[in-house]
């Protein structure tokens, strides 16, 4: 019988690689990795526009403070790009990074935007063009 062999054959063909979201790693506290995050993101021309601390309200109540930060992050140019290539990409900004403190060093990822570039063909050059300035963003992150 063949039909194990087609059948392993066409799950291995299936399978699609996943892409991990981007991260960069350095030693520090987050206070610093946001100050020096604002700096790099200054120099890519983006413009941090939020950070949101995860489970403030747990602290309040005397709840370790879990080390975790969301990192809003965004270009007025991206908007335009989202408009013209498909409107549904403006639920993607402004971009989110994600910022963990871990035991003296700080963690910043991405989120991953493979899922939309499977989802939205016409719209996998400006999903790159994003990725491709978040990698960007996140190097020097890790250089400074």
């Amino acid at each position: 019988m063949k039909m194990p062999g087609t059948v392993l054959a066409l799950i291995m063909l299936s399978a699609q690689v996943v892409a991990a979201p981007l991260s960069a790693s350095r030693a520090g506290n987050m206070q610093t990795a946001l100050d020096d995050l604002s700096t790099v993101l200054l120099n890519h021309g983006y413009t941090l526009v939020k950070v949101q601390p995860v489970d403030q309200a747990l602290v309040k109540r005397g709840f370790a403070d879990p080390g975790i930060r969301l990192a809003f992050v965004g270009k007025e140019e991206q908007v335009r790009q989202a408009l013209a290539s498909d409107p549904a990409l403006l639920n993607l900004l402004p971009l989110r990074l994600t910022l963990e403190d871990d035991q003296g060093r700080v963690r910043i990822s991405s989120d991953d935007l493979a899922m939309w570039r499977e989802n939205l063909p016409s719209s996998v050059e400006v999903l790159q063009g994003w990725e491709d300035e978040l990698a960007a963003i996140l190097s020097d992150y890790a250089g400074q």
